[in-house]
């Protein structure tokens, strides 16, 4: 049963992946099998210890709900899927930016409007980008690979990805690269926001709509105004994610490769079941004082559902080049109702709390 709290309690689950790692080591009849079971123990010792972490940081959904009829209108496929086609080239400032010469590279920050710009709050709609290339000029990108790099959950910042990724890149390939900031992330966190913890259950699915479509519009300007001679967009875990969904929404006009790296199927399983599930503000998302944590987590799962990307080898759609991606056509579970009288469905605008009860019936989700 989840606790208040939503983690795993008392530091257990540490001891027993420790316990797991040894015994691991110790009975495996061959080495490989030794390797992959050290692997999915020191895994579950990870996962463990992350939950305890979560305790004291700032939690995710801590001012509720927000605006689920937003919600619920951004995380229909066929929203997205209207606005990727529309998307433009981003208008990139390459020419205005300063450059820092860092090693056999050069870097520049750079920022645009939004093209989610109406589903973001103000402070987020400046999008903010750092370009990685060989010379302090847009020029230097023309005829060579270019490659997107989105960040996975909690990646604040542009050094890490730079130094870890686009410095191998560069030397070891020639693949210049773009490192883009997430919606409430860095400087495009909201006024009194903590940490990267989302504010509200909103913000799942607006998060997911500016990463996806400020992808897009940077790959398109790497591709018709930079001049680049292939475009693709990766990403770990979280990025992996929002990369995969950029080739399955993206216009067959935009020939796009992706490297989705140990994707996430969406935010559902590890804020709701797994390593993420401390970092949630349970008590704020129930519906009444006393409510089970059981229905609480229930209602949570089946809203972040909809975001939901299902691996499993199907079609290739869009105009990405994506392995063994496709997006999930069931319904959405739905929602556990509160126990008093359920709320009408949330539309656009709807006050925190309104429509919990049900999505609108026969569209495709994510």
């Amino acid at each position: 049963m989840l606790s208040d709290r939503g983690g795993s309690g008392p530091p257990w689950g540490l001891l027993v992946a420790a316990a797991l790692i040894i015994l691991a080591i110790r009975r495996s009849p061959s080495a490989r099998d030794r390797v992959w079971n050290v692997y999915s123990a020191a895994l579950g010792l990870l996962d463990a210890g992350y939950s305890l972490l979560a305790h004291g940081s700032p939690k995710n959904a801590h001012a509720g709900y927000g605006d689920l009829g937003l919600f619920l209108e951004v995380s229909e496929m066929s929203w997205l899927l209207g606005r990727a086609r529309s998307v433009l080239a981003a208008p990139l400032p390459v020419g205005e930016a300063r450059w820092t010469r860092e090693g056999a590279l050069h870097h520049a920050e750079v920022a645009f409007t939004s093209p989610a710009a109406d589903v973001l709050e103000p402070e987020c709609r400046s999008a903010r980008a750092q370009v990685v290339a060989p010379r302090p000029d847009a020029a230097s990108l023309r005829g060579r690979p270019v490659v997107v790099l989105l960040g996975a959950t909690g990646e604040e910042g542009f050094a890490g990805r730079r130094r870890q990724l686009s410095r191998a890149l560069l030397s070891g390939h020639g693949v210049a690269s773009v490192i883009l900031e997430n919606p409430f992330y860095g400087p495009r966190r909201l006024p009194g926001q903590r940490g990267t913890a989302l504010p509200k259950v909103q913000h799942f699915a607006t998060q997911t709509a500016g990463v996806v479509l400020e992808a897009l519009a940077v790959a398109r300007w790497a591709s018709e105004v930079a001049g680049a001679s292939a475009v693709g967009v990766a990403g770990f875990s979280y990025g992996g994610a929002m990369a995969a969904l950029c080739g399955l929404v993206c216009p067959a006009s935009l020939d796009l490769f992706v490297a989705a790296v140990a994707p996430s199927h969406g935010p559902g399983p590890p804020f709701c079941e797994g390593v993420l599930r401390g970092s949630v503000a349970w008590p704020a998302l129930r519906s009444a004082p006393g409510e089970p944590p059981e229905v609480t987590r229930a209602r949570l799962s089946g809203l972040l559902s909809r975001l939901r990307v299902e691996m499993d080898g199907g079609e290739r759609r869009g105009g990405g080049r994506v392995a063994y991606v496709q997006v999930r056509g069931a319904r959405v579970p739905r929602p556990v109702p509160p126990p008093s009288t359920p709320p009408p469905l949330a539309r656009r605008g709807s006050p925190p709390g309104a429509g919990l009860t049900r999505g609108p019936p026969g569209a495709a989700r994510r």
